[in-house]
């Protein structure tokens, strides 16, 4: 079985910014009363991942710039793009001055005696996505049903057999029991994503599956649904292994 990597992405602007509001939050939640009332969680300027809060901070830099002169490729930018829905992060990709005027925009109306961001010579790419499953079986199965990881080295169960599934004869095949899960990490803690996490449902030899899926995001997961509509790739449920079957165990499976 040929193994299919997820492409290894270059931090640029754009990771800057998920971190940068990360940090903004931490910093309001560490200020508590003390943070303006502008950045509190039900003010205007509170930090979001959301495309809207992109538009909001473009919309503070096209009044901060109005009358500065930019470099041409930033003020080019801008006339072309400022007002589409995603245009900060994607123009942050090619053009990092763009998020340092973004963070600058922000932190004249947050209080920069309150807020002074220091931009890291170096990070890891990341973006909003899945950080852990947590999979509750909801009854019995009297035979398959598993949940399997096939890149797995152990083994919970042997000579399983599933038709249309050969994967549930590989790797680690969790068995469904009652009020019992499966809980695992699909990033390591560095936000890579971790290929030993692939899994899927096999299905039930016999009998009705039930279960409840509950995914814990490394970003806020209302924010990061709509963060995942601009960035380069979703990976939370991408193949790695060319034959595996997908995630499906949200489903009831009959």
């Amino acid at each position: 079985m040929q193994s299919k990597r997820l492409p290894h992405l270059e931090a640029n602007g754009a990771s800057h910014y998920f971190r940068w509001i990360r940090w903004a939050k931490d910093r309001i939640a560490e200020l508590g009363d003390s943070a303006p009332a502008n950045v509190q969680p039900t003010g205007d300027d509170y930090p979001s991942f959301s495309l809207g809060y992109q538009q909001h901070l473009m919309a503070y830099i096209k009044t901060d710039t109005e009358n500065v002169t930019l470099p041409e490729e930033i003020q080019e930018y801008l006339t072309a793009h400022a007002d589409e829905e995603d245009s900060l992060v994607q123009g942050a990709r090619d053009h990092f001055e763009l998020f340092e005027l973004a963070v600058e925009a922000w932190t004249k109306r947050a209080g920069p005696d309150l807020f002074q961001y220091t931009i890291p010579t170096k990070i890891q790419h990341a973006h909003p996505n899945r950080f852990l499953t947590l999979f509750l079986y909801l009854n019995d199965v009297e035979e398959g049903g598993e949940t399997v990881f096939p890149l797995s080295k152990e083994r919970l169960a042997t000579d399983i057999e599933r038709t249309g599934m050969d994967e549930c004869s590989e790797g680690l095949a969790v068995p469904p029991l009652k009020l019992h899960a499966a809980l695992f990490y699909s990033q390591t803690g560095e936000n890579e994503l971790d290929p030993m996490s692939n899994h899927g449902g096999c299905p039930p030899a016999k009998g009705v599956k039930y279960g409840a899926n509950l995914f814990m995001w490394n970003m806020d997961a209302d924010e990061g649904i709509s963060a995942m509509s601009f960035v380069e790739y979703v990976d939370s449920d991408d193949d790695i292994s060319e034959g595996a079957v997908k995630d499906n165990e949200e489903k009831k499976d009959s």
